[in-house]
């Protein structure tokens, strides 16, 4: 599927679907990107060739081509990161409370629970140059990584 792409006053992009009408009222790419202010670099693109899109956010536009902006890419990472170790840090606050309770040694609790704080302080995150690199560095602590299907429609 065809769609426009613009820049979104420097806070990544604007995707819009190509909109057919009707069989003989067509609305065209071309007149699509007319309505579009040329400052924001608009551009028809297969929805094919866009980036990742769990890093929609992090898109830009750079020498007409959609890139991906890694500094945003990270923080999204970090963010993920952060929702995957919620329930398994509640778990873990279970668990050291029953430890506490029953006087049971609680250092492998405290542990797991300083290795799930610490993901989002990776320094791998950092040096990642692209999003192969990032889903590379996801531990293994926070389990299975969850990447939805490639819809740009979804997004």
């Amino acid at each position: 599927m065809k769609v426009v792409v613009h820049k979104n006053d420097g806070k990544g992009l604007i995707k819009v679907p190509i909109i057919v009408i009707a069989e003989s009222e067509q609305t065209s790419a071309e007149d699509h990107l007319s309505n579009i202010d040329p400052s924001l670099f608009p551009m028809i693109v297969d929805d094919a060739v866009l980036p990742d899109r769990i890093y929609s956010r992090a898109w830009d536009i750079v020498n007409n081509e959609v890139v991906i902006d890694m500094t945003i890419a990270r923080d999204i990472f970090r963010d993920k990161m952060r929702g995957a170790r919620t329930s398994k840090l509640a778990d873990l606050d279970i668990e050291f409370q029953r430890a506490q309770e029953t006087g049971a040694d609680a250092t492998d609790i405290v542990a797991k629970k300083q290795e799930l704080r610490d993901v989002t302080s990776l320094p791998s995150i950092e040096t990642a140059q692209n999003i192969e690199e990032l889903h590379a560095v996801w531990p293994e602590c926070l389990g299975q990584m969850f990447i939805p299907p490639q819809n740009i429609l979804d997004s």
